[in-house]
C-alpha cells in the first residue's frame, strides 16, 4: 500500500495556467486518475469541456457554484456545491467551478489523464455568446488567446 500525503503532493505540484489552478496527481494511471486541487475564494476554473470520459468530483471543503452547459444542446444549469458532496460531469459538458465561499474550495476529481492534456477544450475570448461558443483544444491555443469567465459570457447572452 502506498500512502500519499495530500499536502506534500499539493505543495510539489505545478500551476496549470490553462484552467487557472494547481493540480496534484494523487493516484491512478493514464486511463483514470485522481487529482487534488484548491480554488481560492472568488476565483474559478476556466470554462472547458472534454470529449472522452466523465469527471468525478468530491468536495472536501468549501462552497462553490458549478455551471454546466451541454455542448450539443447548449442547455445550462447552475448548481451550488458544498463540502461532503460528490457529482459527475459528463463528457461533452462545458463546466466551470467557482469558489463562492470565504475559504479555499478544496476538491478531488478523477478522470482520464487526457482531460489534462489533449482532451481539454476551452472557451475562447473571442466568443460573444455561449450558444455560439467554439472551444479550442488547449494543446493548440494561439498564444494571443486568453480565457474569459463563463459568468461574463452568460451575462452578455441575457
Amino acid at each position: 500500500m502506498n500512502l500519499i500525503d495530500w499536502q506534500v503532493e499539493f505543495g510539489r505540484c505545478a500551476y496549470d495556467s490553462t484552467v487557472g489552478i494547481k493540480i496534484a496527481k494523487l493516484a491512478g494511471d493514464s486511463q483514470f486518475a485522481t487529482f487534488l486541487t484548491a480554488i481560492d475564494p472568488g476565483k474559478s476554473v476556466n470554462p472547458h469541456y472534454h470529449k472522452n470520459g466523465d469527471e468525478h468530483y468530491h468536495i472536501i471543503s468549501g462552497h462553490g457554484e458549478m455551471t454546466l452547459i451541454d455542448v450539443a444542446s447548449k442547455k445550462e444549469t447552475v448548481t451550488s456545491v458544498n463540502e461532503g458532496q460528490s457529482f459527475v460531469v459528463p463528457a461533452n459538458t462545458l463546466h466551470q467551478l467557482k469558489n463562492t465561499g470565504h475559504q479555499a474550495l478544496t476538491l478531488m476529481f478523477s478522470c482520464p489523464e487526457s482531460h489534462l492534456k489533449e482532451d481539454r477544450f476551452i472557451l475562447s475570448v473571442q466568443e460573444k455568446r455561449i450558444s455560439n461558443f467554439e472551444p479550442y483544444p488547449s494543446s493548440s491555443l494561439p498564444i494571443s488567446v486568453s480565457m474569459v469567465s463563463l459568468v461574463q459570457v452568460t451575462k452578455r447572452r441575457q
